[in-house]
């Protein structure tokens, strides 16, 4: 919900409108470093209607849009004016800086850009009572800042060797798969049952039986060789006999889910089809009334040669 209109959101707003004004603000308070690097002549107050509802739904948000003299880098500056001292403003201007990434990448650009917010407070804590670090709202501020600080863990199962997926134990039933998912003929269903033999010797999935069951359907799923499902499944038989009854129920569900979708498909083609041939009947009526052929196909949907086939 927007906050209710104070008489200091529009003066606020009257001030930061005028471009003159806006730059000496920023010249007064932004760092003399950040001041050097923008360009000026660029600031441009964009319109509250393009940001994304995120920073929009604030009625006294402004944001700057600017280039840096060196280089072709976009700077953004949010400029948030507060009459109440709010504790989880760090998570705000969080929130407002991915929106702007968004908007930014939205207008045609590739590269994310620099983004500066400032908060302007002017209320009856004095001063400002709270943290500006977005860490300092967890309960456990160190974990949270080096956590926060780094990027995201990346385990990369297409470069791990057969050693290293064989060293992980019960997590090899998930690695290798996928690893060999897009080697789809038949190094896959080799890989697949030298694997699986493998695993199965291990004792590895004789506690998750659900699983096992998602595995061997996953194997006879992703081969997409010259074999037909029954070859995959009588080969992956022969190597593991004692999992008969479970290649064969897996192999079963995925007939099942395959009938299902196919009747899915077919049924939707049918309504389109059905669709399809109203269209025809009500052109046809049009035509024996009369009804020029451009109308004709603007209220059907039909194209030109289909219409010409009813005269």
């Amino acid at each position: 919900m927007p906050k209710k209109s104070q008489p200091h959101d529009h003066f606020f707003k009257a001030f930061i409108q005028e471009r003159s004004l806006a730059i000496s603000f920023l010249n007064i308070h932004l760092p003399p470093e950040l001041v050097k690097l923008i360009d000026f002549s660029t600031l441009t107050l964009i319109n509250s209607e393009l940001l994304p509802s995120a920073i929009r739904k604030l009625q006294s948000d402004a944001v700057f849009r600017c280039t840096i003299k060196q280089g072709e880098d976009y700077l953004y500056l949010i400029i948030e004016h507060q009459s109440t001292a709010k504790r989880l403003m760090p998570l705000r201007i969080h929130e407002y800086t991915t929106a702007l990434m968004r908007y930014h990448l939205k207008q045609g650009h590739t590269k994310l850009p620099l983004i500066w917010p400032l908060v302007l407070y002017h209320g009856l804590e004095t001063p400002y009572p709270y943290s500006r670090q977005i860490w300092d709202l967890f309960k456990n501020p160190t974990h949270a800042q080096k956590m926060l600080s780094q990027g995201h863990q990346l385990v990369d199962v297409s470069v791990m060797t057969d050693q290293e997926i064989a060293s992980h134990g019960v997590v090899a039933l998930l690695e290798w798969p996928l690893r060999d998912a897009f080697n789809q003929g038949e190094h896959f269903l080799d890989k697949a049952k030298s694997q699986l033999r493998l695993l199965l010797d291990s004792n590895q999935l004789e506690q998750c039986p659900d699983f096992k069951f998602g595995l061997l359907r996953y194997i006879i799923g992703t081969y997409k060789g010259e074999k037909s499902p029954e070859m995959v499944i009588n080969e992956l038989i022969q190597t593991v006999p004692e999992e008969k009854e479970a290649m064969l129920t897996a192999g079963q569900q995925l007939e099942q889910r395959g009938m299902q979708q196919g009747l899915q498909q077919g049924l939707q083609q049918g309504l389109q089809q059905g669709e399809h041939k109203k269209s025809l009947e009500i052109a046809q009526r049009l035509l024996e009334k009369g009804m020029s052929a451009d109308d004709i196909i603007q209220i059907t949907g039909l194209a030109k040669k289909e219409l010409k086939q009813l005269h």
